[in-house]
């Protein structure tokens, strides 16, 4: 009797050690990031201190220089080098671990008892020694619902996946757009300040020929100080507006020494209004909204399911004494005798509630958006067309004849200055409107499948 209980423990140890064992070594593997630092490196760290006069010091790798970067590169590194689109590309693996362990059978359970153990006598000889294994069966359709929830959350991620998409390459073209902007006003301010030298230099030479008074001179100094101190805040914003530009695309290690301009917004062509509602289903934030919609209507599904009692199957071996065997087969079933989870299937009702109305809620405010950006985008391309073929030119060719006729002594610089500033705020405003076409245009590109790619 002794032998056959020794037998009978050592079947369930060994059974328990290989299933730990087996839920150890499934444990790793994947890699974990961690910051850790492993001991030995510092050691070799320290080590390698003492010695710091005879080891270089390692230098950054140099950041790769881009002498004239296109919009369409701006996007693909952003693409590359993103760390949300990384995040997001993470959960997606995350969830496909979810649907593999979704829909499996929980695990048995080891059955292993003493019964009819009498108080008095030989309690070890006379008592019953069971061991079998309890399997529960999940009823009705939980494992296949189970599943179907965790399928529609990746699915759900990869909406989120298009929509971070969608959202990076509007910040990178508005920064894009903002960086040509700042770059172009140099270019601007650069060349008024060319004509403003050559102004003062014109009056000088008048000053000491005795054809002009020293105002005049004076007042073509104070202009030209005037405009280098725009031309230094230009500067200035285009060095900011670059490093916004390398936050947007995801901080590579980058160097931009110039970017393309912006005439090229004015060629392309706007979609009607009409096409931009008609697609709206396919704008990825009202896509995110009908996903997360299907997840709850699943995860209620799922709810409903849980409600139903589970079936547990028994089978065991029992000893009744030295000469004499057994088996159990056996059933379990809970009885609900309390509410069923009532409260979380209210909950689960209700969230499905919630997503609907916000889904609604979401197709709205980007239908208003989209309407907005769409008027926006077509003010700011019929400004820019108008400056570009008929303001600018005009204001160009005026500021040409009066610089002529300032050279030829016919006017004063009181006379000259009004219209040449009048023709840089002219490039410069022309310079806005390319800039506010980009941030339109950029709202709408959702709707053009081609500028997405997935």
């Amino acid at each position: 009797m002794n032998k056959e209980r020794t037998v009978l423990l050592t079947l369930i140890v060994f059974v328990i050690a290989g299933c730990t064992q087996q839920d150890n070594a499934g444990r790793y593997d994947l890699p974990i990031v961690t910051d850790r630092i492993d001991p030995v490196e510092i050691v070799e760290s320290n080590n390698g201190a003492q010695d710091a006069d005879s080891v270089p010091p390692q230098q950054p790798a140099e950041p790769t220089v881009i002498e004239k970067l296109s919009l369409g590169q701006a996007f693909a590194i952003a693409r590359r080098h993103h760390l949300e689109l990384k995040v997001i590309a993470s959960q997606m693996d995350e969830a496909t671990g979810a649907i593999m362990q979704a829909g499996v059978l929980p695990d048995p359970e080891i059955i292993a008892r003493t019964e009819s153990a009498p108080f008095s006598g030989s309690t070890a000889g006379d008592a019953e020694y069971i061991a079998g294994i309890s399997q529960n069966i999940p009823s009705g359709k939980r494992l296949s619902v189970a599943r179907k929830v965790e399928e529609q959350k990746k699915k759900k991620l990869s909406v989120e996946l298009r929509a971070k998409r969608l959202e990076i390459r509007t910040q990178v073209q508005s920064a894009f757009a903002q960086a040509s902007f700042w770059e172009q006003a140099v270019d601007v301010h650069a060349g008024s300040l060319g004509q403003a030298a050559n102004a003062l230099a014109i009056a000088q030479a008048r000053f000491e020929a005795g054809d002009t008074v020293a105002t005049e001179v004076g007042q073509a100094g104070i202009e030209t100080q005037r405009i280098e101190l725009e031309l230094d805040g230009a500067k200035a914003q285009y060095l900011v507006a670059k490093e916004k530009l390398l936050t947007a695309m995801g901080n590579p290690p980058l160097r931009i020494n110039s970017q393309e301009n912006m005439a090229q917004s004015l060629s392309k062509e706007i979609p009607s209004l009409d096409e931009l509602v008609a697609n709206l289903d396919k704008h990825p934030l009202v896509a995110v909204a009908q996903a997360e919609n299907d997840v709850e209507k699943l995860r209620y599904n799922l709810v409903e399911e849980e409600r139903k009692v589970d079936l547990g199957l028994e089978f065991a071996y029992r000893k009744l004494s030295d000469d004499r065997d057994a088996f159990d087969v056996g059933i379990r079933i809970p009885l609900p005798m309390s509410s069923r989870k009532a409260g979380r299937r209210h909950q689960a009702r209700a969230a499905v509630r919630t997503a609907q109305l916000r889904s609604r809620q979401v197709r709205r405010d980007v239908e208003y958006a989209l309407r907005e950006s769409h008027s926006a985008l077509n003010r700011s391309i019929s400004a820019a067309r108008l400056l570009q073929d008929q303001i600018v030119p005009q204001s160009r060719k005026l500021l040409t004849e009066m610089e002529k006729r300032y050279e030829a002594g016919d006017i004063s610089m009181t006379e000259l200055l009004p219209v040449r500033r009048d023709a840089t705020a002219t490039r410069l405003k022309f310079l806005e409107a390319l800039r506010d076409a980009m941030d339109a245009r950029a709202e709408l590109i959702a709707s053009m499948a081609a500028d997405i790619p997935d």
